[in-house]
């Protein structure tokens, strides 16, 4: 039961980060970053500050947490294989940016 309520929880964080971020800005054009991926190393680049990336799995598991990162870029490995995730970036101006990214295996 209280895994159900946990991840029941961890859902409804990632519902509530998107709708943040999606009523922050209505177009992805004006992201102020970039995600690369190697396998399952992403590396995210901005043109502000990262402050915090937090990233999770389709299926609501929280497999990465950076704090205070405060640069420009930020190299994240990831310690699961799926094919995709979910990852939520806050900036240190206060906004925060989530969505949903896949895996290159080349």
């Amino acid at each position: 039961m209280l895994k159900f309520v946990k991840t029941l929880v961890m859902a409804g964080l990632i519902l509530l980060a998107f709708t943040a971020a999606y009523g922050q800005s209505a177009s992805k054009a004006i992201r102020p970053y970039k995600i690369s991926n190697y396998g399952r190393q992403f590396i995210v680049k901005s043109t502000k500050n990262i402050q915090h990336i937090m990233i999770w799995t389709t299926d609501g598991h929280r497999v990465v947490e950076q704090k205070d990162i405060n640069s420009k870029e930020a190299k994240v490995e990831i310690p699961v294989y799926r094919k995709a995730y979910f990852i939520l970036i806050y900036m240190a101006d206060g906004k925060s940016y989530s969505e949903k990214i896949g895996v290159n295996t080349n």
